[in-house]
């Protein structure tokens, strides 16, 4: 195995970064010799098709240029001191990296590959980063379960767009639908924790960022086994438990409470006083929350066992 260390290029916008990364294409393409041609072993992987199609036009243009020297001397002496630079950058790099190439050969292989791809334009591979995942996945459709007509889209933004005018649409089209009465469900709960209503859309978008996250992906074939109808049999379920996990709280704090005014003890008596885990029950009391970050002095006092004052 060759090993080769990796090459990394960082400069800002209009600095020369494309011009680049085309003369290290092409230096791959014509460093070896193949009948149909090396450049189809080189995977060139941009963000945009602009700048895929940008860095093809390059190369095409490049190994133009240098299959054209000899001719470029008499027809354009601009474009000819061009080839030149072009040819002496990528001579001085062969021989840098011990590659015995001379200028008659870059040409001679230069006018090869670009036939060659000319010819075999389909598998010049210059492309984005979500149409080289596409074409991966196309060739394990089985072993992903991918239906034959798919399309991979990187932009989350979009698909949590299309995926909330899908469920609208579903939902006006079936108006006493399940679907439906999720919605309402989150809505509800919405107004429940102080969020207005009126940004439904947007905050549906947010919890529906978990579908991106590592951790989903990694348990999503288990979720899939259930139906919504069975998450809003869970749902009421756990409302249910944390309805009467809230009773049973506020009984214990009111115990609790009326266990230390029988004592004739204030709050004093106890850590960080006013502010401290006594208060804490009295803020539980009226506003009653299953979040024990809400209770920070209370949870203090439990995990190192010191209640009074000192």
């Amino acid at each position: 195995m060759n090993n080769k260390p990796i090459k990394l290029f960082s400069a800002s916008a209009g600095a020369g970064k494309t011009y680049t990364l085309t003369l290290e294409y092409i230096k791959l393409a014509l460093q070896e010799v193949e009948s149909r041609g090396y450049f189809r072993r080189i995977l060139a992987v941009t963000f945009t098709n602009k700048a895929a199609e940008e860095m093809k036009k390059r190369i095409i243009d490049f190994l133009y240029l240098i299959a054209k020297n000899d001719h470029l001397k008499i027809s354009n002496p601009q474009k000819f001191r061009e080839s030149n630079q072009i040819i002496d950058r990528i001579l001085s790099d062969y021989k840098n990296d011990k590659k015995n190439i001379d200028k008659i050969e870059l040409i001679q292989r230069a006018n090869q590959a670009l036939k060659q791809i000319l010819q075999d334009y389909g598998l010049f591979s210059v492309m984005t980063i979500d149409a080289f995942v596409q074409k991966l996945s196309q060739s394990f459709i089985e072993e992903l379960n991918l239906p034959d007509q798919f399309e991979v889209n990187l932009d989350s933004k979009q698909l949590l767009n299309e995926l909330m005018d899908d469920i609208l649409d579903k939902i006006n089209l079936i108006p006493n639908s399940i679907l439906k009465q999720a919605i309402l469900n989150f809505s509800m709960n919405e107004v429940d924790e102080d969020r207005s209503w009126n940004q439904l859309r947007e905050s549906l978008q947010k919890f529906l960022l978990i579908l991106f996250e590592e951790e989903y992906i990694e348990k999503e074939f288990l979720i899939n086994q259930f139906d919504l109808e069975d998450f809003l049999t869970i749902e009421k379920q756990i409302n249910a438990f944390s309805h009467h996990s809230i009773e049973k709280l506020i009984e214990s704090s009111k115990n609790i409470i009326q266990l230390i005014e029988s004592h004739n003890l204030e709050e004093a008596d106890f850590t960080q006083g006013s502010n401290g885990p006594v208060a804490d029950f009295h803020k539980y009391i009226r506003n009653p929350q299953l979040n024990g970050n809400n209770y920070s002095y209370m949870n203090k006092a439990i995990q190192s066992g010191i209640w009074t004052a000192s």
